[in-house]
């Protein structure tokens, strides 16, 4: 008959995940479990493991940064695209300019008689300062291979937190293990990989597809229009109406558009991700169902079942990781096409 006391003090020592936190500092949770549960705490003292956990800790804060830096060069290069391509579609039917502003704003004549060179010029100027800057960017990206370093940095973290967790699974406050000190390690797995990483398959899963819905219609709605200013500048290249011409650059400026929120998609697999984030989730919450199971195992003194456990949760995730690592030449090829929008905004300015 297993002792419910022992489990239920266990469960309590180590608590849950209420917040539905997913990022963890373990640095600090020897402290913390000091009198709450004292033989996990003299576990997380034991000096190979606080190195795990410092290891752990510094390697994700690079994998946030490399994440971060590749995101915000990708995002300065996409919206930078866009104004080249918008200001460039500008300047190529800048020739029918001054008869379309003669014909709505008659004070034109006037100002034309000054120059009207000068918002031509300011035009020209801000695409190529966008163009430029575009193109940093994405060199940025190519030469300091900020992809590869956000992918290698990431992988490095979470090989690091599965080392974390099976060195505590290995070591021993004693030179016996007791059934307490097992539950309290299957409680503290339990409750900072188990229960963590079900929350962030939960919550990410829900922003990839809130953001894959959201960049793929604005891609769908940009379309729609272009096709509709399409038809009307036909209409009015047949009816030699210059005024509905000058639409072009709307036309242009909305397939930009629907371009760059293609390629965001295509950066960030938000629709992908949501999909496996979805599946790995699952399968964590089936493993879940047998964590009684578990406890009362190790209360009865079945050692080899908490190691079984934490290999039978890191499965799935190693599996979404390699997965995600397999994104690489996609990221890679959205960073390509960027570039070759960007390429294809400049020459719309060129006669």
């Amino acid at each position: 008959m297993p002792n419910k006391q022992l489990i239920t003090d266990a469960i309590e020592a180590i608590g849950t995940n209420e917040r539905d936190d997913y990022v963890i500092n373990p640095i600090g949770h020897a402290l913390e479990y000091k009198d709450k549960a004292p033989e996990l705490a003299a576990i997380l003292n034991r000096i190979e493991i606080k190195n795990a956990a410092v290891e752990y800790v510094e390697a994700d804060d690079d994998a946030v940064r490399a994440q971060e830096d590749f995101k915000k060069q990708s995002k300065y290069a996409r919206r930078a695209s866009l104004w080249t391509t918008a200001l460039s579609a500008a300047l190529a039917i800048s020739a029918i300019w001054p008869a379309v502003l003669k014909s709505i704003w008659p004070g034109f004549a006037t100002l034309e008689k000054t120059g009207t060179q000068i918002p031509i010029l300011a035009i020209a100027f801000a695409s190529a300062v966008a163009a430029g800057f575009a193109s940093i960017c994405l060199n940025k990206i190519q030469y300091w291979k900020l992809l590869e370093k956000w992918m290698e940095f990431r992988a490095i973290a979470e090989s690091k937190r599965l080392a974390y967790f099976y060195r505590i699974s290995e070591a021993q406050s004693t030179p016996t293990s007791s059934p307490k000190e097992n539950l309290f390690k299957f409680e503290y797995f339990r409750r900072f990989q188990l229960d963590v990483q079900i929350a962030y398959y939960k919550i990410r899963s829900k922003d990839h597809e809130r953001d894959a819905r959201k960049y793929l219609n604005r891609s769908i709605y940009s379309l729609g229009c272009v096709m509709l200013l399409n038809v009307v500048i036909g209409a009015a290249g047949a009816c030699q109406n210059f005024k509905l011409t000058a639409f072009a650059i709307f036309s242009l400026f909305l397939q930009s558009l629907a371009n760059s929120w293609l390629n965001t998609e295509s950066v960030n697999q938000h629709r992908r991700n949501a999909e496996r984030y979805k599946r790995t989730q699952s399968a964590l919450e089936r493993i879940k169902q047998y964590i009684d199971d578990v406890r009362e195992k190790l209360e009865a003194g079945d050692l080899e079942v908490l190691q079984k456990f934490i290999e039978a949760v890191n499965e799935p995730i190693s599996v979404e990781h390699r997965q995600w690592l397999a994104s690489f030449d996609e990221r890679n090829s959205a960073t390509g096409r960027l570039e070759q929008q960007l390429n294809e905004g400049k020459t719309l300015a060129q006669p």
